[in-house]
């Protein structure tokens, strides 16, 4: 990424710039947002720089969550080098892309050392969430497996989200 765009994210995150004046500002090096946040997510994967995927995904949320492809959004949530799991979650049940079921069923399993504290399990909610979101057959059936979790707050959100796909 260029300095000009790194010092605008930077001053984003020190909350001296909106969303909008970073959106208006980015130079996109002539691209379309779509096409210049894959580049920086394949770019941060190649690296496993988890402070540059970050720059990525927060230039996803501010120029729209389907700016990046759902598969690479799939492949990255079960990667162990970040640390953007709940975003990532969160893009997908924005995209809502049944390509995603799978991985957002073997996320709500996985336990990363970085949340290994979270009782709350709030990554697994998100994915709960998302294939709730999603709501194809597949997405209602690991939901339904999910019910049957030993962890009551994956189960009880899986309950719900069943409940409501089903109504």
């Amino acid at each position: 990424m260029s300095p000009y765009n790194q010092e605008l994210l930077n001053r984003f995150y020190a909350q001296g710039l909106s969303k909008a004046e970073l959106v208006d500002r980015f130079d996109l090096e002539g691209h379309t947002p779509a096409a210049f946040i894959s580049r920086e997510v394949a770019a941060a994967s190649e690296k496993e720089s988890a402070d540059d995927l970050e720059d990525a995904i927060t230039l996803a949320f501010a120029f729209g969550a389907a700016s990046i492809p759902a598969e690479k959004l799939n492949a990255l949530l079960l990667e162990d080098w970040h640390f953007k799991h709940e975003d990532i979650a969160s893009l997908l049940q924005d995209i809502k892309s049944e390509s995603s079921v799978a991985s957002l069923f073997k996320a709500c399993q996985t336990r990363y050392a970085y949340l290994e504290f979270d009782d709350s399990h709030a990554l697994a909610v998100k994915c709960i969430w998302a294939l709730g979101d999603i709501n194809n057959e597949d997405a209602r059936l690991r939901l339904a497996a999910l019910c049957r979790s030993e962890i009551s707050v994956i189960r009880s959100n899986a309950e719900q989200q069943l409940k409501r796909v089903m109504s």
